[in-house]
């Protein structure tokens, strides 16, 4: 509860800093190349201060509440977050944060008002695991509710562990990529074209395959393609709160099993690639499993 109190109480300076610091923020240009920013900035003079300081108090307010979620271990309301974020983050905003196009604009943007809305899904991360994936991704949380478990298809595990490590190449492509042409390669994102009304043929046939695939593996890109999730992947193996065991387990590897993400590598014991969904601590029957601080 200390934990608790700490983080809002950090959540609420932060929130007045950025309404103090409003006019410094840049205008958002996710889906935007870079070199048209100046012409962007001409184009909507009165809008462009509240577009990127609204988008970033969403991200990080609808963090805070996967927060409260994940230690209050209520994930009944978690998919409730994901529709909420979806119509925010995703509809009303028009995808934010793009997994492609933000781990490339950073590189280009280095303002602090983007370089906070970047960092805030990571330092979540860094801390109390991948949240930000599992409840707040609007592109995440559109695969997450595509999913339909009575026909799901199990990927091989021997694949399934090779596949994740295609996460961390498209990181380095991504960067490379945008470091060489001074491009962000956006539609090259599942569901972009749908949050975004974009009809680029690209667009809308990445994000067909990939809702289709979504109804028979969970979260395919987040598992296997994401590279904004792969360096929140890195970042949750350092953090402070983790799904952790009590004396009660019996190893009855039931959380294992029931682990969407593939995750669990023992009762307790979690990889980079969970995304904190408390599937693990449903499936628990002798309620073994919590998410907290410390030592196991």
């Amino acid at each position: 509860m200390k934990n608790m109190r700490r983080f809002f109480l950090i959540a609420l300076v932060i929130f007045f800093a950025f309404m103090l610091f409003a006019d410094s923020f840049p205008s958002d240009l996710e889906f935007n190349i870079p070199g048209n920013q100046q012409q962007s900035q001409v184009q909507k003079p009165s809008y462009w201060r509240h577009d990127l300081l609204w988008k970033t108090l969403a991200v990080g307010s609808l963090s805070a509440i996967g927060i409260w979620i994940s230690l209050r271990k209520a994930f009944k309301y978690r998919k409730i977050l994901i529709i909420v974020s979806i119509a925010i983050l995703g509809f009303l905003f028009g995808g934010v944060l793009c997994p492609i196009s933000t781990v490339q604009n950073v590189l280009f943007k280095y303002e602090t008002a983007y370089l906070l809305m970047f960092l805030i899904p990571i330092v979540v991360s860094l801390i109390f695991g991948r949240v930000y994936c599992g409840y707040v991704c609007p592109f995440g949380g559109m695969q997450d509710l595509l999913y339909i478990n009575k026909y799901s298809k199990k990927v091989p595990d021997k694949a399934d562990k090779l596949f994740k490590y295609l996460k961390y190449i498209i990181l380095a492509i991504a960067v490379i990529a945008a470091l060489s042409t001074g491009r962000v390669y956006s539609d090259l994102t599942p569901f972009k074209s749908l949050f975004t009304f974009d009809l680029a043929v690209t667009g809308i046939i990445i994000t067909v395959v990939f809702a289709i695939l979504s109804i028979f593996i969970y979260r395919p890109f987040c598992k296997y393609f994401c590279p904004y999730g792969a360096l929140m992947a890195i970042a949750s193996k350092f953090s402070i709160f983790k799904v952790k065991k009590n004396d009660s387990c019996v190893d009855c590897n039931l959380c294992l099993k029931k682990c969407p993400m593939n995750a669990m590598e023992a009762p307790g014991k979690i990889s980079g690639e969970c995304i904190v969904c408390g599937e693990c601590c449903h499936a628990c029957p002798k309620n073994s499993l919590t998410i907290k601080s410390g030592g196991d």
